[in-house]
């Protein structure tokens, strides 16, 4: 079952931008678990090791997925408030999504995954406009089999929802974002069958600056799709 691609693995590194978070190498999160120790309820902490360990998850490292629901499941326990608290378990639901990848039992991969995808239809359902929500279900639903679940259609959606949002209010979307929503817009056009539009969608990564990494990702799309 095709979950998560080896391009997800480069959007999960730039989604924890779009936090606000740069991403933590190994160093790093020693030191952030040596705050932690003395800081034992600050969210953003648990928050920041728990994305690390999302990202290695990604990459299939399963123990990594096991520790970064400990992190967010702390987390969650101490948000805030209720936007702290539905973001979190967006995260969270895209952890889900990793458990059911890595199961050798399939009705373990299918809960697991609806579990997830409830917790991020929730988080939507509740903050529509919050894009580090939308954007996590948009990435974790494209890379579903839709075959299974049937998301393909609610994940070029949200992509739209977003690249809408930020043409209607400029500055909704960090640049890079809005780039990485096209691009995967593209991405979920293509799974869909629809390589014209996504072609365009591409195209338009590289028009939005043609010097980003995501502009040289899309121009290799091209290339390898384009006749």
């Amino acid at each position: 079952m095709r979950y998560i691609s080896k391009i997800s693995c480069m959007v999960l590194i730039i989604l924890s931008l779009l936090t606000g978070l740069v991403l933590a190498t190994d160093t790093d999160i020693a030191e952030l678990k040596t705050r932690l120790e003395k800081e034992p309820e600050n969210v953003a902490l648990l928050k920041e090791i728990g994305i690390y360990y999302h990202t290695l998850g990604d990459e299939g490292d399963k123990d990594a997925v096991t520790e970064a629901m400990k992190y967010f499941e702390k987390a969650i326990e101490l948000a805030p408030d209720d936007l702290s608290l539905k973001t979190l378990q967006a995260w969270y639901g895209s952890l889900l999504a990793m458990v059911g990848r890595d199961s050798s039992n399939p009705l373990t991969k299918y809960f697991k995954v609806k579990d997830g995808l409830k917790l991020m239809d929730e988080a939507v359902e509740a903050y529509p406009d919050y894009y580090e929500i939308r954007m996590t279900r948009a990435m974790t639903t494209w890379n579903l089999p839709n075959n299974v679940f049937g998301r393909l259609s609610e994940s070029v959606n949200d992509f739209a929802y977003l690249i809408n949002k930020e043409n209607a209010t400029p500055g909704y979307l960090p640049p890079r974002e809005y780039r990485l929503a096209y691009l995967n817009i593209g991405l979920a056009m293509k799974e869909g069958g629809d390589l014209e539009t996504a072609i365009k969608c591409w195209k338009k990564v590289i028009e939005l600056d043609a010097e980003s990494t995501e502009a040289k990702e899309a121009g290799e799309l091209i290339a390898k799709y384009e006749f």
